[in-house]
């Protein structure tokens, strides 16, 4: 079982915000730090759609998400996520 996705501002390390705010104030952000930003969200969207359908509902996704994300620039990043995810519903923030 999948659990429910850790939200980033709880995240122990405090990586996650520190990149996060990169992201929203659209500054470059490192190889490690986008493959870490993607890394969340997939594992927010498997979270919360696991949780979801725990319920008895289908959360629906995008299709491929995993594959597209891991293959995005973070400007491609920014716009898939505010065009396609919030589209579905999904807001990782």
């Amino acid at each position: 079982m999948i659990n429910p996705p850790l939200y980033w501002m709880h995240e122990q390390t405090g990586q996650m915000k520190i990149i996060v705010n990169k992201f929203f104030e659209d500054t470059k952000l490192s190889e490690i730090e986008l493959n870490t930003l993607k890394w969340y969200i997939i594992q927010w969207i498997e979270g919360n759609q696991a949780t979801v359908n725990l319920s008895g509902y289908e959360m629906p996704v995008p299709p491929n998400y995993k594959q597209t994300i891991q293959k995005l620039t973070q400007e491609e990043l920014t716009k898939y996520v505010h065009e396609v995810l919030l589209e579905y519903n999904i807001d990782p923030f």
